[in-house]
């Protein structure tokens, strides 16, 4: 009775095909450490909010003496990092990305091989097919 207790039953949707890509050392790292573009759109992302809630906070209200120059230094100081750090996040995101364009190109070099080797069969068995004339 308890065997029957402890048995359960198991379902499996069987998968068509596998594509397995091989991946150096270095690329490993890659992959493992992960994108620090993000925290830079992140953080770049709070500066340009700041930078735009400051702006309107100096155009739509009337601030006088040592605050509108802290004002002035937030805005201008949160803009300027706020680009830099966008600037920088455009530039890191795209060579993360081809990485993985890398790994993937490698399946096509193999496809092109494949097809290069095949129609290499094909030309070799019907040149053995026509007859020769004697």
């Amino acid at each position: 009775m308890s065997n029957e207790k402890d048995q359960i039953t198991v379902n499996r949707a069987k998968i068509d095909s596998i594509t397995v890509y091989e991946v150096n050392e270095y690329e490993l790292e890659v992959i493992e450490r992960g994108s620090p573009s993000s925290n830079y759109l992140n953080i770049a992302l709070v500066l340009l909010s700041t930078f735009v809630a400051f702006l309107a906070n100096l155009l739509l209200t009337p601030v006088n003496g040592n605050t509108f120059t802290v004002f002035v230094i937030i805005t201008v100081v949160s803009a300027v990092t706020g680009i830099i750090l966008l600037y920088i996040w455009h530039r890191t995101n795209k060579d993360s990305s081809s990485i993985f364009t890398k790994i993937r190109a490698r399946k096509s070099v193999e496809k092109i091989r494949e097809i290069a080797l095949d129609s290499e069969v094909v030309a070799n068995e019907q040149e053995s097919v026509v007859p020769t004339k004697p």
